[in-house]
């Protein structure tokens, strides 16, 4: 469990601790101060939104369970997954985002 004190001032019409940690608290501010030019993900990045509601033979299911946290590490599963509801699909030097 995460907990944060917070002047009640600072929140966000979030109540959930993390939009509060200090880590992002920190490097928000720096990206704040910053003489760098910034630019919204969407002036930088192409959105691929392609979805599939079953699993190609020549894939594999990726899911967040397969994802170390803080590394992108990829861990495999014991067990594949045989059938999604959907899914979108991504390819080899994409840069995934959870929802």
């Amino acid at each position: 469990m995460q907990c944060f004190k917070v002047n009640s001032s600072t929140l966000d019409k979030r109540l959930d601790p993390s939009p509060y940690s200090p880590t992002r608290t920190i490097a928000l501010e720096k990206i704040k101060n910053t003489q760098c030019p910034k630019y919204c993900l969407k002036e930088v990045a192409d959105f691929r939104r392609e979805l599939v509601t079953n699993i190609p033979d020549d894939c594999t299911y990726i899911g967040l369970a397969n994802i170390e946290s803080n590394t992108g590490i990829y861990i495999n599963s014991d067990s594949e997954k045989e059938t999604i509801s959907s899914a979108f699909r991504f390819y080899k030097g994409d840069v995934l985002f959870p929802k």
